[in-house]
């Protein structure tokens, strides 16, 4: 199963951590490590808000990945399934299918 985990990187004044020089490729190795396959951020209100794409085949392994980055940065991280989006396309025909297929 695939999910999105949602992270409120906490500003250098709530955790020392994140003013440090290298935070960001200490932040994306640890992501790496634990098998994020993409990672992205985005700010929102003064507070950047960053996303970690994972492909989890047991549910009790989302603990593992949640913890080193909860303990590190003191934030709660936030599971979401995977979602998409409708198509801009309309219908499409796939390649495996004969027939046409709605994408909604």
């Amino acid at each position: 199963m695939r999910l999105l985990m949602k992270l409120l990187i906490p500003t250098p004044a709530e955790n020392a951590v994140v003013g440090e020089s290298g935070f960001n490729e200490k932040f994306t190795q640890l992501l790496r490590e634990l098998g994020a396959q993409s990672i992205f951020s985005r700010r929102a209100k003064d507070r950047r808000i960053a996303y970690a794409l994972f492909d989890i085949q047991d549910p009790a392994r989302i603990f593992a990945i949640a913890e080193p980055v909860s303990t590190w940065l003191k934030v709660k991280a936030e599971f979401f399934p995977e979602t998409i989006g409708k198509s801009y396309f309309g219908d499409v025909t796939l390649p495996h299918a004969k027939e046409k297929s709605k994408i909604s």
